[in-house]
């Protein structure tokens, strides 16, 4: 079975030396990271705000086609690799961006950018590459302690890196897809029977939802 995942990532590669030297700078970001939110202005807030605004918008506005194109043109097809090479300009742009304001700022909750300028974060280092999420990994973590990110965008990202390096990922947020079938399937899990109570611990619903979202018939 070829399989394909659902989600691209971006196409910037990162040295293991600058993969380092940015963990190290993390653990003082996120000793300062609420006294720099707390020092931000409303007239920062307002800026930042519309610049995560429209990272959303650009992270999701070609991904929003790519069903329509597999089913149209084929997974294989001139038209899907164009518009794959359209998503990675955007990812690898807007990662900068994220990387930048995080880095400067903290990680912005909700309270301080809104809902959508705050799930930006998210969704940028979701579709970054695996070193950037690597990255990135524990300031998620520790915001979700702080009730600054979602348990929900924690699990994706943990599912996701979990499938990168050949483990059965927790959760079963990732969808693969089978060519010869045209049709979606949720990669491996581990130990399926509890993916349910793992999933509701960190507000998900029951995989089954997912499976009727993505029109998988359960295995």
């Amino acid at each position: 079975m070829t399989s394909y995942k659902a989600n691209d990532s971006g196409y910037m590669n990162y040295r293991l030396i600058l993969f380092l030297f940015f963990t190290h700078c993390l653990v003082a970001c996120l000793k300062s990271a609420n006294d720099q939110t707390e020092d931000l202005t409303e007239l920062k807030k307002q800026e930042l705000t519309a610049l995560l605004n429209r990272v959303y918008e650009d992270d999701l506005k070609y991904r929003g086609e790519v069903a329509s194109y597999i089913e149209k043109y084929g997974i294989r097809s001139p038209e899907i690799k164009a518009l794959s090479k359209k998503i990675n300009t955007v990812d690898s742009l807007n990662i900068i961006v994220v990387k930048e304001i995080v880095n400067k700022y903290g990680w912005l909750s909700k309270d301080v950018v809104g809902e959508q300028a705050n799930a930006a974060l998210f969704l940028v280092i979701q579709h970054a590459t695996k070193n950037d999420r690597k990255y990135f990994l524990p300031l998620v973590r520790a915001a979700v302690k702080n009730n600054s990110a979602s348990a929900k965008d924690l699990a994706f990202l943990e599912d996701r890196m979990a499938e990168e390096e050949g483990r059965k990922q927790i959760y079963g947020t990732q969808i693969g897809f089978d060519e010869k079938t045209n049709k979606y399937f949720v990669l491996p899990i581990e130990n399926p029977k509890q993916v349910d109570d793992r999933r509701a611990k960190v507000g998900l619903p029951p995989l089954s939802v997912q499976l009727s979202q993505w029109q998988i018939e359960p295995r």
